[in-house]
């Protein structure tokens, strides 16, 4: 993904809307400004970023990407520390008409600002629903709603699929595919061609957890949601703000979730972002992964470009 689309005239301006539309950011809110203005290779100060009102930013910013950007990181902003006000949600409003800009998001970010977190949470599930369905149904007809229908029904459809999947326990330990094997086992998943599995089309979720080494926790989502998001070359922030959504402000509406991060931490955010950026593939898309799983996992790591874990800088 390309971060470097504000020019340094800009890039302040830039940040001061979507700042503004927050009445109290918070340090970890700035975070992600900061982390932002590293990518375009400016270190920032965010309580020095100018006040620019809405109108000010609409005369300034005439290029259409950098008008959904600042939209896209206005959005994520505001749904960072898991709960949305209703300044902020109003002011969101605001910054999409005036920028010309009709977003499904701001929608749900009032929802949430009002907590009406069952709408919110139907109208995220509602439209993701829509995107696996659109997905099955023309290529695959009625094996995509069959295959859908037996994740509810637990009803094994093809075994001969998921035995080639249960076969990659049988790989070097260190191989990309007895990683993949061993991340299902792990966390008790069921494999694709299984009841209850999840479809093929969908794997590139769990193949990014283990080509990243992020967990399956709320944090580690939120950090996979940001590697893909870097990973998708022509895309947007909105994986990163659906992770938010899901694994973040949605999942904290619960009562059960009270151990949950108040915040994210858009440190970690940062370094996900840029570990997905270097990365040679974009492995969201039709990636055909399987001549690659015999191979030492950290050597397919190498060759895709993907930073160690531990050592990858948000630059």
């Amino acid at each position: 993904m390309d971060f470097k689309i504000f020019d340094r005239s800009s890039l302040a301006l830039a940040l001061g809307a979507v700042r503004a539309v927050e009445p109290n950011p918070s340090r970890e809110q700035d975070a992600l400004l900061v982390a932002v203005a590293r990518f375009h290779g400016v270190d920032l100060y965010p309580r020095l970023l100018p006040k620019t009102g809405v109108l000010g930013v609409n005369r300034v910013l005439r290029d259409a990407r950098c008008r959904r950007r600042v939209l896209e990181l206005a959005v994520a902003l505001s749904a960072s520390d898991g709960e949305v006000r209703p300044r902020a949600a109003a002011n969101l409003a605001l910054l999409a008409r005036t920028l010309d800009q009709t977003d499904r998001h701001v929608r749900e970010l009032r929802d949430l600002a009002n907590h009406y977190y069952l709408r919110a949470r139907i109208d995220f599930t509602r439209r993701m629903a829509a995107r696996v369905v659109s997905d099955a149904w023309p290529r695959e007809q009625e094996r995509g709603m069959l295959e859908m229908l037996s994740r509810a029904l637990q009803v094994r459809i093809d075994s001969t699929l998921a035995a080639r999947y249960h076969a990659l326990a049988a790989l070097h330990p260190a191989s990309f595919g007895h990683a993949l094997w061993d991340h299902f086992r792990r966390n008790a998943f069921r494999f694709p061609g299984e009841g209850g599995g999840v479809p093929e089309r969908l794997l590139f979720h769990d193949v990014g957890h283990v080509l990243s080494g992020y967990s399956t926790d709320s944090e580690g989502e939120l950090e996979l949601s940001a590697f893909q998001t870097g990973c998708i070359r022509d895309g947007d922030f909105m994986p990163l703000y659906l992770g938010i959504l899901q694994f973040h402000v949605a999942v904290r509406a619960r009562p059960a979730a009270n151990d949950l991060p108040t915040c994210v931490d858009f440190e970690k955010v940062a370094r996900a972002l840029a570990r997905g950026a270097s990365c040679r593939i974009d492995p969201t898309e039709a990636w055909d992964f399987w001549g690659r799983l015999p191979q030492p996992l950290d050597d397919v790591r190498r060759s895709l470009g993907i930073a160690p874990l531990a050592h990858s800088v948000a630059a």
